[in-house]
C-alpha cells in the first residue's frame, strides 16, 4: 500500500472509531483505534525522509493551527476535553526535533520530558503518542528483537493504564 493508501484508511478508520464513540459501540471503537497507528507510521516515515537542514517549524505550525482549528469540533458533540490528534503530532515534531540536536542521555531526557508533557497537556493518547511514533521511526526493515520487545512492552503498559482509568472512570 501506498503511504496515500494508508492515510485514507485511517482517515476511515478514524470516522469508525468516532461513530462507535457517539454509539458505544466497542467493536468499532478497536477497529477504529487502528487509525492512530496508521499515522503515527506515515508521521514516522516522512520524518525520516525530511532534509536534515529542513527545519520543522513550517509542519509544528500548520499541526498546531488546524488542531486548534480541530479541536472546536472535536469538543462540541462528543464533549471530550483531550487535545486532539494534530496537537499531539505536533507534540511529538517538537520532541524529535529536540532529539535530533541533542546528544547521549540528553535524547532520552528530551523523550522523558515529551512524554511527561503530554500527560500533563492531556493529549490525545498521551506518552504513548510520542512512544509509539518513535518507535516507528527506529524501525528499520522488520524490526529487531529489542525493538519487538521494546514495541510489546510500551503496548502492554500503555492497554493496563487505559483499562486502570477505564475502570476507574466506572465509579
Amino acid at each position: 500500500m501506498s503511504q496515500n493508501q494508508i492515510k485514507w484508511l485511517a482517515v476511515v478508520l478514524m470516522l469508525i472509531d468516532h461513530i462507535g464513540f457517539m454509539r458505544e459501540a466497542e467493536p468499532m471503537r478497536i477497529i477504529g483505534r487502528l487509525s492512530f497507528l496508521m499515522f503515527a507510521w506515515v508521521f514516522a516515515r516522512n520524518w525520516e525522509r525530511r532534509k536534515a537542514e529542513n527545519s520543522p517549524k513550517k509542519l509544528i505550525n500548520r499541526l498546531i493551527l488546524f488542531g486548534i482549528l480541530a479541536q472546536i469540533p472535536y469538543i462540541l458533540p462528543i464533549t471530550n476535553l483531550r487535545i486532539n490528534i494534530l496537537i499531539s503530532l505536533a507534540l511529538v515534531a517538537i520532541t524529535f526535533n529536540q532529539v535530533h540536536k541533542l546528544a547521549g542521555n540528553k535524547k532520552i531526557m528530551a523523550v522523558i520530558i515529551g512524554c511527561i508533557s503530554a500527560e500533563i497537556l492531556g493529549v490525545e493518547y498521551g506518552w504513548y503518542s510520542l512512544s509509539c511514533t518513535l518507535m516507528m521511526i527506529n524501525l528499520k526493515g522488520s524490526g529487531g528483537k529489542r525493538w519487538w520487545i521494546t514495541w510489546l512492552i510500551v503496548n502492554i503498559l500503555y492497554c493496563n493504564q487505559r483499562k486502570a482509568i477505564y475502570k476507574y472512570s466506572e465509579y
